[in-house]
């Protein structure tokens, strides 16, 4: 977790104060995490995806990637692309 305490600066009610006790972490390596944190958290794999494994999950026997298709009332689920003989550029 990031959290200022690790640096040794305790917050109460908005106002920061240096605390007794010593810093766990460099301010310096504190600060790198901070913004390595800040941009991964800003990325985004797939560009509104919908689904939680979407661009993500490969086939086990084959490969190729795994894409979800509707299934009736049951939802979605995840279909292999070679299964799907109009797209072989995904195979």
């Amino acid at each position: 977790m990031l959290r200022k305490t690790n640096i040794g600066i305790i917050e109460y009610n908005g106002v920061e104060y240096r605390g007794l006790h010593g810093a766990v972490v460099p301010k310096e390596v504190y600060e790198r995490a901070l913004a390595l944190h800040a941009q991964h958290s800003s990325m985004q794999l797939v560009a509104g995806a919908k689904h939680l494994l979407t661009g993500l999950v490969y086939c086990g026997v084959c490969g190729a990637k795994l894409r979800y298709q509707k299934w009736g009332n049951a939802g979605f689920k995840l279909v292999c692309y070679s299964q799907q003989i109009s797209k072989p550029y995904l195979i």
